[in-house]
């Protein structure tokens, strides 16, 4: 499990901050403009209100595994959440 949490100039907002950058990038080839245009704002809007990142991984599932992790966004508060 990673747990990462964001607070004014630590190393983990910096973390967080990397996060952004590089799930944002994994849309710099989508071949549809719409679909990267609409994601990358997501992303960047979720993630401004982000407070903490956890990252679970599978170690075992009862036959076969239906992902290979789950992930949690954590946020100040539910009016936070965007």
């Amino acid at each position: 499990m990673k747990t990462f949490t964001q607070q004014t100039d630590t190393p983990d907002q910096k973390l967080l901050s990397k996060l952004t950058d590089e799930v944002v990038s994994r849309y710099k080839d989508c071949p549809d403009p719409r679909l990267k245009e609409i994601m990358i704002s997501l992303v960047k809007h979720l993630h401004s209100g982000l407070i903490k990142w956890v990252q679970n991984h599978v170690v075992s599932a009862p036959g076969e595994a239906v992902c290979d992790g789950i992930g949690e966004l954590w946020f100040e508060s539910d009016e936070a959440i965007p």
